[in-house]
């Protein structure tokens, strides 16, 4: 398995420097990594029994995804490295399937499943590799497969679900927040295409235009007549309708928030690197975040991560463009606090860690239903924000023993594994989780691989762990 998976590497090593990209350094290319985020939609398909019509219709697509992955797959372990290369030759497989099943199956008209057809093998190819040429030494292969899969589940899932709501408008509280979530992310996507299409929009006067004509004349405007409300005003509604316990919650974010800008400010006054220990501070405070919003207040935590990815991106276009006031700190925060991993121009690290403790909570069919739920929407936090965390603090202090071709130490490993079941074990103690007997029984099973992962991977963790744990749990 391991030669198999090692000619597989480096004949996608040979193919990207035959195609003229540029892949992160100092890693490998992560070919596996492909295959995980179409297996999280499918599984959690067959796990839950009541999932909504776009979850189903979703999964389909990742089913697609999935396929389509297979494809590349199988193309590049028989590719010859002197050859020019193309993922798009085998994309009718894929295209063919998905047409068929949504058109068949789901009895969706022939255009629209046509072009979900298209989604899933041309768009998928072309965009991964316009992800990696367009920005060079940021991803590596199965980083930009993500990046490039989650994109189109996103836009599909965003239509779909826009669409439906011009029929009928949500109700609950969940459904609310995902229109506004698909909404909002949808208009920063049209902040970005604006800025690479019209290189006169990039300058701090236009820029600010198009941010808030954007968001003013579009984002809310769009919001209203969908929810038949004012969308400010039923977030407002959401805060404060619980006997001040959410606004208290609000408030504790906020000083979240100040103490993260002080440590930012405190490094760039150092004018120093900050250690890897310096680092993880931040994801000690995402889990200080995190799990007082899952426990009691999840719908609000939901669309709340959803602003602050909308910002992140934001203000990282403030950085990349040098805008005013922002762009000198945001760039000096950036020297500051880069790492091995954020070798190109962008700042991935902030928004990895928060797609990271994030994504179950949005990839998950029925998430802030239950109490029962809160274990898989903890996947993230309990892999990057304790796993991580204690594998790099323990290890960096005690690790004596290295992993084969690894500078991970076991003894970081076995603090990853010890610190997560521990973490786990005071949740249930504490009655803030439910686990069922087939949870209780894949947590050892996912704590152990994520732990391995961890010590093994030179893939970005804070995005890897989370996808591996919630995949198993």
């Amino acid at each position: 398995m391991n030669s198999i998976l090692g000619i597989l590497e480096e004949k996608t090593r040979n193919i990207l420097a035959t195609c003229n990209v540029k892949p992160r350094p100092h890693a490998g290319p992560g070919v596996w990594l492909i295959f995980l985020l179409p297996g999280i939609m499918i599984v959690n398909c067959f796990k839950y029994s009541h999932v909504s019509k776009i979850f189903n219709l979703a999964s389909d697509l990742s089913l697609g995804l999935f396929i389509a992955s297979v494809v590349i797959v199988l193309a590049i372990y028989s590719s010859n490295p002197k050859e020019n290369h193309s993922f798009n030759s085998g994309m009718i497989f894929p295209f063919v399937f998905t047409s068929c099943r949504l058109y068949f199956v789901h009895d969706r008209g022939l255009a629209f499943s046509t072009g979900c057809g298209v989604l899933t093998s041309y768009i998928f190819s072309s965009g991964l590799m316009f992800s990696m040429k367009s920005f060079p030494f940021c991803f590596t292969f199965g980083e930009a497969t993500i990046l490039t899969q989650a994109v189109i589940l996103f836009l599909f899932s965003s239509t779909e679900n826009i669409c439906n709501t011009y029929y009928k408008a949500p109700e609950q509280d969940t459904e609310i927040a995902t229109l506004i979530l698909q909404v909002g992310l949808l208009g920063v996507c049209a902040i970005c295409a604006t800025l690479y299409f019209i290189p006169a929009s990039r300058s701090a006067g236009p820029f600010y235009g198009v941010v808030f004509g954007i968001l003013f004349l579009i984002v809310i405007p769009s919001l209203h007549f969908l929810l038949g409300r004012s969308p400010v005003l039923w977030i407002i509604f959401l805060i404060w309708n619980d006997n001040l316990k959410t606004v208290w919650l609000v408030g504790y974010w906020m000083l979240c928030v100040c103490a993260a800008t002080i440590a930012v400010a405190y490094q760039i006054q150092k004018g120093q690197q900050a250690s890897t220990s310096v680092r993880k501070y931040f994801h000690i405070l995402a889990v200080a975040v995190y799990f007082p919003g899952l426990v009691t207040a999840c719908c609000l935590l939901y669309l709340a991560t959803a602003v602050v990815l909308a910002l992140f991106v934001v203000l990282e276009l403030v950085r990349l463009l040098n805008i005013p006031p922002l762009g000198n700190s945001l760039q000096e925060g950036f020297a500051v606090y880069a790492d091995e991993k954020d070798a190109g121009n962008l700042a991935l690290t902030p928004i990895y860690l928060l797609t990271g403790c994030s994504l179950p909570l949005w990839l998950h069919p029925v998430a802030c239903s239950s109490p029962s739920t809160i274990i898989s929407l903890s996947s993230g936090l309990l892999s990057v924000g304790v796993g991580d965390t204690l594998a790099s603090s323990i290890g960096s202090r005690f690790g004596r023993h290295k992993w084969p071709g690894s500078n991970k130490s076991i003894e970081g490993t076995i603090a990853c594994v010890v610190g997560q079941m521990l973490a786990i074990i005071v949740l249930y103690l504490s009655g803030v989780i439910q686990l069922s007997s087939w949870v209780s029984v894949t947590i050892p099973v996912s704590v152990i691989l994520t732990s391995i992962i961890e010590a093994k991977t030179d893939q970005v963790d804070n995005l890897v762990l989370p996808l591996v744990n919630f995949l198993v749990i």
